[in-house]
């Protein structure tokens, strides 16, 4: 391997430990004034590479260990990737709730704009359900008390399917904006973005709009990652608008 800025250090026998995720891997190591193994940690550290740097208690030396897991390092790797479901609450239109959907979906156009005038007339004129024009029936009576009694809204929970990277200072990676503002139902963010299994299992059915992608450096110069993917019960994201991730 390179032993980039190595100058005053004496090489010593490497060390060998397993990862799960990456199997085995070959640790490097230097011993030295500890001057010398600071000036070339912080220039591994520059490069991408995983190192750390131990002083030797008592004395003025300090032992360099670097893990390029013998072949090198992969400056695109995750260094950490965390997925969360994120629960998160909305205000939404009183004509959206489960209660009233379906009767204003089955409405016919002219219908529901004179019903949306009527409505608008009628709790402007502070009239009561029994005086509105016509037969209401249920659920529409419940909806006009309601819009009457000025709940125009109502509280619902959302979620937000959030995946963070963190990367090396060296990093290829830019911000992913691949089907931005695109729809995905479950099953195709499922199979595109292989989301852990427990959190698989827990994402509701529906369809989910991929947002922008933030990127932020750290202030070890790493890079953290960020993409997110919001939920709407399925059809909550007008095609008209969103078109489906290609």
């Amino acid at each position: 391997m390179s032993e980039i800025g190595t100058s005053g250090l004496i090489k010593i026998a490497s060390a060998y430990y397993w990862d799960p995720a990456t199997g085995q891997r070959v640790v490097e190591r230097w011993k030295g004034n500890k001057d010398d193994v600071k000036t070339t940690f912080d220039t591994y550290i520059n490069s991408g590479v995983r190192a750390s740097m131990e002083p030797i208690e008592g004395t003025p030396k300090a032992i360099l260990s670097v893990d390029q897991g013998g072949d090198g390092v992969d400056v695109d790797a995750n260094v950490q990737s965390v997925w969360t479901l994120i629960p998160s609450v909305e205000e939404q239109s009183l004509f959206v709730h489960p209660n009233y959907k379906a009767t204003f979906a089955a409405m016919a156009d002219a219908g529901l704009v004179q019903f949306k005038k009527d409505l608008k007339d009628f709790s402007e004129d502070g009239i009561t359900p029994s005086g509105w024009p016509g037969s209401l029936g249920s659920p529409l009576e419940d909806f006009v008390r309601l819009w009457c009694e000025e709940i125009r809204t109502f509280t619902t929970t959302r979620w937000v399917l959030r995946h963070t990277r963190v990367v090396a200072p060296t990093t290829s990676l830019t911000a992913d904006y691949t089907n931005y503002l695109r729809t995905y139902t479950t099953t195709a963010l499922a199979t595109a973005e292989s989301p852990p299994s427990t959190i698989l299992s827990t994402l509701p059915t529906g369809s989910w709009l991929k947002q922008a992608c933030a990127v932020e450096q750290l202030s070890d110069g790493r890079f953290s990652i960020v993409r997110e993917w919001w939920y709407r019960e399925t059809g909550g994201w007008d095609s008209r608008i969103y078109s489906a991730a290609v």
